[in-house]
C-alpha cells in the first residue's frame, strides 16, 4: 500500500503484524468514499471479505478477483461493456500465478494500448 497515497488524503493505515503475516486491521481514506467502483484481487478470500466490507462501509462498490489473471479479464469486460475502467485497484503482492506487481504492469500496459 503506498502510504504517501494515504497522508496525502488524511487517511489511516494500521496493521497488526501477527505470525509473520500482515493483518489489515483499518483503513480509512475520505478520498475514497464516492469512488463509483473498485476492484479487489487476492487469492485469499477471506482477505476479499473483510477489503470488501471496508470499502462497503464507505459506500464504495466492488468487485472481487481471487487471481491477477481473472482481475485482467474483469478489466477487459468492464471496458468493453462501456462501463469503463476501475477506479481503484487494491492487489494482493503475493498470488499464484501472476503476483500484484506482475498484475500491476500488465494492466498499465493494456491502458497505455487504449
Amino acid at each position: 500500500m503506498n502510504l504517501k497515497i494515504i497522508e496525502e488524503c488524511k487517511g489511516d493505515l494500521q496493521v497488526n503484524e501477527s505470525a509473520n503475516q500482515g493483518l489489515l486491521e483499518s483503513l480509512s481514506c475520505i478520498s475514497i468514499k464516492g469512488i463509483a467502483m473498485t476492484l479487489v484481487v487476492d487469492d485469499d478470500l477471506m482477505n476479499i471479505d473483510v477489503l470488501q466490507a471496508m470499502l462497503c462501509s464507505l459506500n464504495v462498490k466492488s468487485d472481487k478477483a481471487l487471481s491477477g489473471e481473472i482481475a485482467l479479464k474483469l478489466i477487459q469486460d468492464r471496458i468493453q461493456s462501456g462501463e469503463g475502467m476501475y477506479k481503484l485497484i487494491l492487489l494482493d503482492y503475493s498470488m499464484p500465478g501472476m503476483n500484484g506487481p506482475e498484475t500491476a504492469r500488465v494492466v498499465r500496459a493494456f491502458l497505455e494500448e487504449k
